[in-house]
């Protein structure tokens, strides 16, 4: 009966992450709505508007009493387009290491707006009785506010596949 149990409870937490990650599926992440349109490579993003970013620091300022100045000085470090953040899994070390990944953001036009390459850095990883999985974060800094929605691609240099993501921006 646990092992039926465990079985099923296994099933269902594998297929949530399934269908969260499968081509045209939905999610809002801080208020903007990431749309898969691709999926082979091992990774997935979220984006952080300036909005976002600006409402955090707020709410921080007020935590640790910041005077005017100190909170003027950490407004001018924000990027102005917020930033990306790429999560990437893998069952090697290699796999989740961002120097093998490069990430192009485009316009809506398709216009290609970013080109980035991750740089080396040493995966963190799980272990389960399933095995190892390892992982990593990745942040792109957009400099500049997006006018509209934008398309993320993911390349996993590696394994030569890639995923893509439609960000919009609400």
């Amino acid at each position: 009966m646990k092992i039926n149990l465990l079985l099923l409870l296994s099933l269902l937490m594998f297929s949530a992450c399934v269908t969260m990650n499968t081509v045209g599926s939905k999610q809002i992440t801080f208020g903007s709505t990431v749309e898969v349109l691709e999926n082979q490579a091992t990774a997935r993003v979220e984006y952080k508007g300036y909005s976002v970013l600006l409402q955090e620091l707020e709410k921080k300022s007020k935590v640790q009493m910041w005077d005017e100045t100190k909170i003027e000085k950490e407004k001018t470090l924000l990027p102005q387009g917020g930033y990306v953040i790429v999560r990437i899994s893998g069952y090697t070390i290699d796999s989740a290491n961002t120097k093998w990944w490069e990430y192009i953001i485009q316009n809506r036009e398709g216009k290609e707006i970013l080109r980035q390459k991750g740089k080396s850095d040493v995966p963190k990883y799980n272990v389960s009785s399933s095995g190892t999985t390892w992982w990593n974060i990745d942040i792109i800094y957009l400099k500049e506010k997006p006018k509209n929605d934008f398309t993320i691609y993911l390349i996993d240099k590696l394994t030569n596949k890639r995923s893509a993501y439609k960000i919009y921006t609400n």
